[in-house]
């Protein structure tokens, strides 16, 4: 791929520098007015080479000029035929390798989102949430516990990756997810995969927009965040950036079409603070549901 790239970039920067000259050469010869300027300026060269010390005409002199112009032209056109060819086979090679190194590229994307969307189990635990009253100060306040969980390919289980604690205010919460289906469109298998996250936390007195994010498009989010030896298939830096890339997808259309994003939505569950653990689980269909 690297190869390719090279070697597309040193072809691209050689028919820049002679893409100037293949334009004027394919205007005097494949145009009519570049035939009759090239007739003009061989007219006039030998009008000029057919004249005597004294400025006269000489027809002889013009008889053989024509001659020996005719010769040279011949030998000069067979060199700017060859060279004509030359650029358009450049040309074709570069547009070749060009749509080589593009299929190589989308064939690289494709296996690495089917790769990743291999890590992203579509029935596993999401998170674990536990929410109690508590006094911030003189004010009453909501404390939320969160225990995140990734589905690891590797071991086949959910595994715990990550916790928070937030305060909030307002008398219950509201857990906010979003589901990404896709339908693997640039894979082109007819199949789909659902793909679940925690998105935000508010409540009744603290807006959505105004909640807290639960998701960050900065790392990987903690559902799906994964050690070394937990990933299949990918890198770390890969996975990474493939998750970025789907979470991206959520608010980038061009993305979302491209990473074959057939919709998403979002779904939100209202809690009273209890003390009571809620585990909130991905499912097949596509929804979440709660525990």
């Amino acid at each position: 791929m690297e190869s390719l790239k090279i070697l597309q970039g040193l072809l691209d920067g050689f028919l820049k520098l002679a893409g100037p000259l293949f334009q004027v050469a394919r205007f005097l010869f494949l145009t009519v007015w570049g035939w009759i300027l090239i007739g003009i300026s061989i007219f006039i060269i030998i009008w000029n080479n057919s004249l005597n010390r004294d400025g006269q005409f000489s027809p002889l002199r013009f008889f053989g000029n024509t001659i020996q112009g005719l010769f040279q032209f011949y030998f000069s056109i067979a060199s700017v035929i060859i060279s004509l060819i030359l650029l358009i086979v450049l040309s074709f090679v570069y547009n070749l390798v060009g749509e080589v190194s593009k299929g190589i590229s989308l064939y690289r994307e494709v296996k690495m989102l089917e790769a990743t969307l291999k890590n992203l189990k579509a029935e596993r635990k999401i998170m674990e949430l536990r929410s109690e009253y508590v006094l911030s100060g003189e004010v009453k306040m909501i404390k939320v516990m969160i225990q995140y969980y990734a589905y690891s390919p590797i071991q086949d289980k959910d595994i715990p990756s990550g916790c928070e604690e937030h305060l909030i205010s307002g008398r219950k919460i509201y857990a906010g997810f979003g589901v990404i289906n896709f339908d693997y469109s640039l894979i082109e298998k007819g199949e789909t995969k659902n793909v679940a996250f925690p998105d935000r936390l508010y409540s009744d007195s603290i807006s959505y927009e105004r909640g807290i994010r639960l998701i960050s498009g900065e790392d990987v989010p903690y559902t799906f965040r994964l050690d070394e030896n937990d990933i299949l298939l990918l890198s770390p830096d890969d996975y990474k950036t493939q998750i970025q890339r789907i979470m991206g997808a959520v608010t980038n259309k061009s993305e979302a079409k491209r990473l074959g994003v057939r919709t998403f939505y979002g779904e939100a569950f209202a809690i009273v603070p209890s003390g009571k653990v809620y585990t909130f689980y991905s499912t097949g269909t596509g929804g979440i549901v709660v525990r």
